[in-house]
């Protein structure tokens, strides 16, 4: 969906009379961001999802953190895309505008900045929920595979005798 949204956004962008607004405005900035955060970083973490608990065998220690971290990432992507988006077609109307300095344009466009500040928190929350289910995957998994493996191969090694 994203990636549709995106190539859509992408479209709209390349139109002559939209592209002479939001040419250098946060626009281009927001579609980035939807392709990257929106399709790619979604796709890899819920790949990373399918496939730690395929290879290790272990299932992931808290079952409802892959949808806790999903709605994080998803309301933090909205929450970047969408003003960034509509804050650079505001930014490229005001460019326009004669009467408004570019001082002016600025400060009107770090309104919008600021509420991706708060889809980048819930982005890094559900990416600390993907860090704490890794590391307490590997734990389990050190304890269940790593450890009988070393204790078997310490009762197989014989200590050297020592003879005066």
């Amino acid at each position: 969906m994203a990636f549709v949204v995106a190539w859509l956004l992408n479209v709209l962008g390349a139109v002559p009379g939209v592209n002479s607004i939001t040419n250098l405005t946060w626009y281009g900035v927001g579609v980035w961001e939807l392709n990257i955060f929106g399709f790619f970083a979604m796709t890899m973490i819920g790949a990373i999802y399918y496939i730690v608990p395929q290879v290790t065998g272990i299932a992931w220690p808290s079952v409802g953190s892959p949808k806790r971290h999903y709605w994080f990432a998803l309301i933090g992507v909205f929450l970047i895309v969408v003003p960034l988006v509509i804050g650079g077609f505001v930014e490229g109307f005001n460019l326009r505008n004669v009467k408004m300095s570019d001082l002016d344009v600025a400060r009107n466009a770090t309104n919008f900045v600021r509420v991706t500040l708060l889809g980048e928190v819930l982005i890094l929350l559900g990416n600390l929920i993907l860090l704490g289910n890794l590391i307490s995957l590997s734990v389990r998994y050190s304890k269940l595979h790593l450890l009988p493996a070393y204790k078997g191969a310490l009762v197989e090694v014989n200590p050297a005798e020592v003879k005066p």
